[in-house]
């Protein structure tokens, strides 16, 4: 506050003392602020399945747009996606890699 006062008793024009005066005193604020927080550490996304975990022949489950869980077995690996033979329809899906779970037979 007095570092305030002295200002605009050096300025002409009182405005201006009122932004140096802020300027420096939410400065001082910004720096105990950001010494006191600790730094913050963005978590580690979860990996994606990548091509190279998927074989032809593999039993894979999958969750459809429609919210259903499909069973089937990989048929052919493109560069983006797989083709999977379901096994209660007609037809193949193309299911990209990141959907895809290995499915174990006990």
């Amino acid at each position: 506050m007095n570092d305030w006062i002295e200002l605009s008793k050096k300025c002409r024009r009182p405005s201006i003392a009122a932004r140096c005066c802020s300027s420096s005193v939410s400065s001082v604020w910004q720096n105990d602020v950001s010494s006191s927080l600790q730094p913050h550490v963005e978590p580690t996304p979860p990996t994606r399945t990548q091509r190279e975990e998927f074989f032809i022949g593999d039993k894979v489950g999958f969750t459809d747009k429609h919210l259903s869980e499909r069973v089937g077995v990989v048929v052919r690996l493109n560069a983006k996606t797989a083709s999977v033979a379901v096994n209660n329809t007609v037809g193949h899906w193309r299911v990209s890699y990141s959907p895809l779970r290995k499915i174990l037979d006990i």
